[in-house]
């Protein structure tokens, strides 16, 4: 029955309602469709091919196209977005990434593999150990290396020509040797082998002085013996066990302390020109005074002891009886050791000093 309709060239939809038929006449009826003049199009076969293959250039595709007056609004073809222009949306923007963590001095560190983006471990600074070794190799050049190894090529030949004592010369080879070992073992120790290395051209200088300095000390020696001659012969005049009978035992004693004390002034003497001069070999010419001075003062110390025994002042720091001397010989022996060794006088003069003293604030606190 429909199809009757459709041959004779009805309504397919007549007798459904008036209100459903559009105005335009059939929705299916392209040719029918209003303000539209266009033709069936008859497409040759090679034309379809290219055209659902895409093979034909764009010059035939829009020959084959028909014109749309309402410019696509009805078209049956999909409209292309060149064809949009300024009314199409604009495209999407990319975000712009985030800046790069920027490395000490400007450059941008790179993420690690597989690390996301934005968590990059900040730069790790130095340790302690790091920096000094920077120090080192700042400053501890190796120019300056080969400076401090030539200076103990130097010591040592200086060693061999100018250090008399085998002893001696032994003992600072080895300090050159263990210099030379702390270099090799590690640059660092460049301090403690340039010191070593210091202390040895420092002693080499003074046994060079020493030596030059020998006549000196010859001259001194003399000077001592001269001494020495004076007091042996006033204890020759005094009478050593002899009494003279224009002298008081009191001043005969006094005598005698005075020249024992200086014979032990004249031995201390002679007893310090052998050890610098021969066995450490450091004499030096500016100690003169003192060889000069030491029989004199042990001349006065040896009367002072006298006198300290004669008043009873041994009893605070000895604990001896005040009253008497037993022998002479006791004053001759403590002024020889006082001549001989002055620091026994002064430390001993102290003592009575610092006994006499608590002895007066003892006596006002009880007043």
């Amino acid at each position: 029955m429909h199809s009757d309709r459709l041959d004779a060239g009805g309504n397919p939809v007549e007798g459904t309602g008036s209100e459903m038929l559009p105005d335009r006449g059939l929705p299916f009826d392209v040719s029918e469709r209003a303000g539209s003049s266009a033709a069936p199009i008859d497409l040759t076969p090679d034309e379809l091919e290219a055209l659902m293959t895409g093979s034909a250039d764009q010059g035939g595709m829009e020959a084959l196209m028909p014109e749309e007056p309402d410019h696509g609004m009805g078209a049956g073809f999909p409209v292309l977005d060149a064809e949009m222009g300024d009314s199409a949306s604009p495209p999407l923007e990319e975000a712009p990434l985030p800046p790069p963590d920027l490395a000490p001095g400007g450059l941008a560190s790179a993420p690690a593999v597989g690390q996301p983006v934005g968590t990059v471990e900040p730069p790790v600074l130095a340790t302690e150990a790091e920096k000094a070794f920077a120090m080192s190799a700042l400053f501890l050049t190796d120019e300056r290396l080969m400076r401090l190894w030539s200076r103990m090529d130097a010591a040592q030949q200086s060693i061999r020509i100018a250090v008399p004592s085998i002893d001696i010369a032994r003992r600072l080879l080895v300090e050159v040797e263990t210099a030379r070992n702390l270099l090799l073992r590690n640059r660092d120790n460049y301090e403690e082998a340039e010191r070593a290395v210091g202390s040895v051209e420092l002693e080499v200088t003074i046994i060079q002085r020493s030596i030059s300095e020998s006549k000196v000390a010859t001259r001194l020696l003399l000077y001592e013996l001269a001494w020495s001659v004076v007091f042996m012969a006033i204890l020759v005049a005094s009478g050593i066990g002899i009494n003279l009978p224009f002298l008081e035992p009191t001043l005969l004693f006094a005598i005698n302390g005075a020249a024992w004390g200086g014979l032990g002034g004249i031995v201390g003497a002679i007893y310090a020109l052998w050890r610098h001069v021969t066995h450490e070999m450091d004499f030096s010419k500016s100690y003169s005074l003192w060889y000069i001075t030491n029989p004199i003062m042990g001349i006065f110390l040896g009367v002072v002891m006298y006198l300290i025994m004669l008043a009873g002042l041994f009893s605070l720091t000895l604990g001896s009886d005040a009253g008497e001397i037993s022998s002479p010989f006791v004053i001759y022996v403590v002024a020889f050791i006082v001549g001989y060794r002055q620091n026994v006088a002064w430390d001993l003069i102290r003592r009575i000093i610092k006994a006499l003293f608590q002895l007066n604030d003892s006596n006002e606190t009880e007043k």
